[in-house]
């Protein structure tokens, strides 16, 4: 996080058919206004990416300047 202390919430919400694996979708992002410290104004999107090798993150986040 840009070397900033703070703390924040996401919230998950996922659904899937379950006749059909590929049909799931998840949908994980930081609750608007849960930044606390240097993470005020935080926002983003965390993508889990599952595969053969395991699970991988990929966090997208945007931050106001200091």
């Amino acid at each position: 996080m840009s070397g900033r202390k703070g703390t924040f919430l996401l919230a998950h919400e996922a659904t899937m058919d379950t006749t059909d694996p590929a049909s799931a979708k998840m949908n994980i992002h930081v609750v608007k206004n849960t930044g606390t410290g240097e993470l005020i104004g935080l926002e983003g999107m965390l993508a889990i990416t599952i595969d053969a090798s395991g699970h991988s993150y990929e966090f997208n986040y945007t931050l106001p300047e200091k």
